[in-house]
């Protein structure tokens, strides 16, 4: 059996989910490639040859990850088998117009069976896409397991507050950052972001000589090690891979009640929710 996952052209999480899915799929025998789209016309052309060619092996699933993904359908053989991981909302500002909505929903229903990372995004594309409940199913995003102690903090010295991920409006950054300003003058504290994207210099404007960012890293939980909290402030989130990871350091989080964010962790007991966009909160 091949499986082709199918992507657009970016860094983040979903290139991180499919590494993981592939290492997966290969302890049992699973071959798996990766198509990724470049809406480049002349890229975008070569991507829908190498589909088409691919989709007609025998035994051959596609695995289309992102709303983008999507935009490939129209192209492959309706014989062949199709799922879609819906890994996050659209963002209403680049997808609001209504056409392209439309669009979406012809090609959804196009898909064979659909992957939510989390029970609010299920609900989400059943009433945004008229996908029936019989075609989705939710799976949590995984990470690998490797509790530690938590890095202790002792009398006056410094606390490492972590951040990760693309640095894109809907992650709320910029509320973080505001948030950090407003304590950062009354503890001993640094805020460390990793992560790049088209928001990084106007992050860098708002923040004080206490923030740090660390740009993109292929292996950020090699960062996270010095955090002592990991923070998610996203304003929309599906899930929240990053979130998985600190938890995974054994680390605190503290989240906002974004999308699928609230079905990690319980208030109290395994971190802290407060409402998304909130500073003061």
């Amino acid at each position: 059996m091949l499986i082709i996952f199918i992507k657009s052209a970016s860094l983040g999480g979903i290139s991180t989910h499919i590494k993981q899915l592939q290492l997966g799929l290969s302890k049992f025998n699973y071959q798996t490639e990766v198509i990724e789209i470049n809406f480049n016309p002349l890229k975008f052309l070569k991507s829908i040859i190498t589909i088409k060619y691919i989709s007609q092996r025998e035994k051959v699933i596609l695995h289309f990850h992102g709303y983008k993904a999507i935009f490939l359908l129209p192209f492959i053989s309706q014989r062949v088998k199709k799922v879609c991981t819906i890994h996050g909302f659209l963002d209403e500002e680049r997808w609001g117009n209504s056409f392209l909505k439309w669009l979406l929903r012809k090609l959804f229903k196009k898909v064979d069976y659909f992957i939510c990372v989390s029970h609010s995004l299920k609900s989400y594309i059943q009433g945004e896409f008229d996908v029936p409940q019989s075609k989705i199913t939710v799976i949590y995003n995984g990470v690998s397991v490797d509790k530690r102690e938590i890095p202790k903090i002792k009398k006056n010295k410094i606390v490492n507050i972590g951040a990760c991920g693309r640095l894109v409006k809907l992650k709320g950054y910029e509320q973080l950052i505001h948030a950090f300003n407003n304590i950062s003058t009354k503890y001993n504290v640094r805020l460390h972001i990793i992560g790049s994207g088209p928001e990084e210099e106007n992050l860098k404007k708002i923040a004080g000589d206490k923030v740090f960012f660390h740009g993109y890293q292929p292996n950020p939980l090699e960062y996270m090690e010095m955090f002592h909290l990991f923070v998610q402030p996203s304003l929309v989130e599906g899930c929240g891979l990053s979130v998985l990871e600190g938890m995974s350091l054994n680390l605190p989080v503290i989240v906002s009640d974004a999308g699928g964010l609230p079905e990690l962790i319980q208030h109290g007991v395994h971190g802290l929710i407060f409402p998304k966009g909130d500073i003061k909160a």
